[in-house]
């Protein structure tokens, strides 16, 4: 496992081929944004819980885990879109 990672997770070993296709992709979408031919937008999502999780604790010796699970994990989704001007 590499640290800072979620046990059991693996790192993915990235398709050398597809991803210059996509950067020539994108590079593409970008001369015709800025030539004026197309509005190019920036899409992206992410989720936060109200409540942390707690994986691991640290306490005394002795004393048992003071902070309690919550019983409703309440999620927020956001969305973000960035429409690119043009120059």
């Amino acid at each position: 496992d590499m640290p800072g990672r979620a046990s059991g997770t693996a790192l993915k070993k990235r398709d050398t081929v597809r991803f210059e296709e996509a950067r020539d992709a994108i590079e593409k979408l970008k001369e015709k944004a800025r030539a004026g031919e197309i509005d190019l937008a920036y899409f992206d999502e992410s989720g936060f819980s109200v409540n942390p999780v707690l994986r691991a604790l640290w306490n005394p010796r002795g004393h048992p885990r003071t902070v309690l699970p919550r019983s409703h994990h309440k999620r927020f989704s956001v969305l973000g879109l960035l429409v690119g001007g043009r120059t």
